[in-house]
């Protein structure tokens, strides 16, 4: 699991300094980094497993490049990580422009007892058929994407294996990071987009493809029982009407969803039910749905997962978040980072979590950047919960931590 992040001069983020646990909400107005520090894990995550550029073209995240996503700053980033409490960061990668093209210009990995900094020296190992292989970081050696991902062609390779091991280890401990902002209406639509393959179907991060592949989920036994013995009980808890879910053929052969219910004998197409509905099916399915990608943990970005839901059911929403968060599905263990700007969703934060799960994003302006912050000691968090009657969202909405937009002149 991600312990704490550290990430300089991406986008708005010009130094943030973030612990992790299980489950992190980041709470903040528009506009104020919380996507982009979500992003910024993702970054991590894609850049140990693909190159920074190539025969492909401009690395990308998600559907943006690397020059949108970094912004119009000519500095270094450097994203730094901790999968443990040690000093000094796990693995921290620096990458910038040299001569116009994105490079990695440091990197340094302290693993399991090993050791590696590229300003000391390069990487070497042999291989069984291409001799010694030498990664640097000098004027001479600029490299087009991680160790992790460089060496990871030589994993089969009895002679690299050893020496290369660490690297690939520590790709799998950090695992794999999603952002999901879903639409509703590209969450079940039966269209796929012209990225989404129909025979390897995957969620993005609107939610295009999430029917296809939750289909081919459902037809597998264990995905049938699953979704029986655990999804369906959890999604009639939140709305009681919904007794079952189908599939049919949709328009231009794709594939549409329908709910049973107890308010009609026939099925309802999903574009027809509550976003609600639509919206707490995913969260309740999607760490199922990822239960076999090949990392040892996933770290899932959700943005607004209150969307659609009434405020009264803002406790269950929180609570399928605890739920998932920190547990194993599928040999993964998953972590949650959730931002939020639901009153109704931070009520329900519990005093003795507060401390750990709550952080406060707020965006100075552009010297300053996003500031991303906690509160420092559960004295302070059991005195917001006197002074505000147990409530620590009405709390957050006073200012009191900071992290609200400024009301606008007419509201005032």
């Amino acid at each position: 699991m991600i312990r704490r992040v550290r990430v300089k001069n991406f986008g708005c983020l010009k130094d943030v300094d973030v612990e992790l646990g299980p489950l992190t909400l980041l709470l903040g107005p528009n506009a104020s980094g919380k996507s982009t520090f979500i992003r910024a894990v993702q970054a991590v995550s894609k850049l140990l497993r693909s190159a920074l550029r190539g025969e492909h073209g401009e690395f990308r995240l998600e559907r943006a490049t690397l020059d949108e996503l970094a912004g119009d700053n000519q500095q270094p980033i450097l994203f730094s990580v901790w999968l443990n409490e040690d000093t000094n960061p796990t693995y921290s990668l620096q990458i910038q422009k040299v001569a116009g093209l994105w490079t990695v210009t440091r990197e340094a990995l302290n693993f399991e007892g090993f050791a590696f900094d590229s300003s000391t020296g390069p990487f070497e190992f042999r291989t069984q058929r291409r001799g010694v292989i030498r990664l640097g970081t000098g004027n001479e050696d600029l490299r087009h994407a991680s160790i992790p991902y460089l060496v990871y062609p030589y994993r089969e390779d009895g002679v690299a294996c050893p020496s290369i091991r660490p690297f690939l280890d520590f790709a799998a401990s950090f695992g794999l990071a999603y952002r999901y902002r879903v639409n509703p209406s590209d969450l079940v639509t039966p269209t796929l987009p012209p990225w989404i393959r129909r025979d390897e179907p995957y969620t993005d991060q609107s939610g295009n493809g999430f029917v296809a592949t939750l289909q081919s989920w459902f037809q597998r036994v264990d995905g049938r029982r699953t979704f029986d013995d655990v999804v369906l009980p959890e999604l009639h808890t939140l709305f009681p009407h919904i007794r079952g879910i189908g599939f049919k053929r949709g328009v231009g052969g794709g594939i549409a969803l329908e709910y049973e219910t107890d308010r009609k004998r026939e099925a309802v197409p999903a574009e027809l039910e509550s976003d609600g509905v639509n919206m707490g099916l995913f969260l309740l399915c999607i760490p199922y749905l990822l239960a076999n990608v090949p990392a040892d943990s996933v770290c899932l970005g959700l943005e607004e997962p209150e969307a659609g839901t009434h405020p009264f059911l803002q406790e269950q929403r929180l609570h399928y978040l605890r739920h998932f968060a920190g547990r194993t599905i599928g040999g993964r263990r998953y972590q949650i980072i959730a931002t939020t700007h639901s009153v109704e969703l931070v009520r329900w934060v519990r005093q003795e979590e507060f401390l750990d799960i709550a952080r406060f994003v707020e965006h100075l302006g552009p010297e300053e950047g996003t500031k991303i912050h906690r509160l420092l000691d559960q004295k302070d968090v059991d005195r917001v919960y006197e002074a505000y009657e147990r409530n620590p969202g009405i709390a957050w909405y006073s200012g009191l931590f900071g992290g609200v937009p400024a009301r606008p002149v007419s509201m005032i």
